[in-house]
């Protein structure tokens, strides 16, 4: 159990977190464009909720931007 609690590192959390930010922000700004409120992109840092965002957003109804 030792050797998991010392992966999780405060230096690779933040690494994680740089890592995940330079999705989420480029994701932000396309769902802004598209007409959704930005933070649905903080469905970035949990992988399955991600990949069941982008089916939503690619299959589901469409939205008009905002004028």
């Amino acid at each position: 159990m030792e050797s998991i609690q010392s992966l999780l590192t405060p230096q690779l959390l933040a690494v994680l977190f740089v890592f995940w930010s330079l999705f989420a922000i480029p994701t932000a700004v396309v769902l802004k464009r598209l007409g959704h409120h930005p933070a649905w992109a903080l469905l970035c840092y949990v992988p399955l909720l991600a990949l069941l965002g982008l089916w939503l957003l690619a299959f589901g109804p469409r939205t008009k931007p905002a004028a």
